[in-house]
């Protein structure tokens, strides 16, 4: 397996239909979808389900379920249970570009440690707000990127895709706020590509 995509659930039910229409046809035999119910009381899991049916995905898709810990838990819970040489995580409100996991699985190899994106900020009907620069520095001096990186201080774990050799078991913190803040700055003293 190639990528492991981890999405945290928690009462979505609102968007998780149209996450579900715009993540499911992307997906191949290289990449698997784990969501993570994070003790949700309304039907999001339910209509996952439904939807994977209806794309027959199923062997793609992973639902598990936990008592509510937390975005941290489920996240962590999500790497525990992946398979993926890389992950990624997606929050269950968001929705991905068509092109998303064709785009990532032909960015990374068995060298890249660490990639990251830009992202576009829409409102609930899709439309355009404003670009959102995680990294705006192309260049290949990696000190260059880095200090653009570390200057923007976007440290959103949804922006990027991870070489799973970097991440140790409970990446990220529980109990607490800001646990992208606290775990992503981490990875970057580690990557060399």
């Amino acid at each position: 397996m190639k990528l492991s995509i981890i999405v945290p659930v928690y009462n979505t039910s609102e968007y998780i239909d149209a996450f579900c229409d715009n993540l499911f046809p992307q997906l191949d035999e290289c990449t698997e979808v784990i969501f993570v119910d994070d003790g949700s009381y309304d039907d999001s899991i339910n209509k996952i389900i439904n939807k994977c049916n209806n794309y027959c995905c199923d062997s793609a898709v992973k639902i598990i379920s936990q008592v509510n810990r937390g975005l941290s838990a489920a996240r962590n819970n999500g790497i525990k249970n992946s398979s993926g040489d890389y992950i990624t995580f997606i929050d269950s409100d968001d929705y991905v570009s068509t092109q998303y996991i064709e785009t990532i699985i032909s960015n990374i190899d068995d060298s890249v440690d660490l990639l990251t994106f830009n992202a576009n900020v829409v409102d609930n009907k899709g439309l355009f707000l404003r670009k959102l620069d995680i990294v705006k520095k192309q260049s290949d001096n990696s000190e260059e990127v880095f200090y653009d990186i570390f200057n923007l201080g976007r440290w959103y774990a949804w922006c990027r895709v991870f070489n799973k050799k970097l991440i140790k078991d409970d990446f990220f913190p529980n109990g607490k706020r800001f646990e992208d803040l606290m775990s992503i700055p981490t990875l970057y003293r580690h990557c060399n590509k």
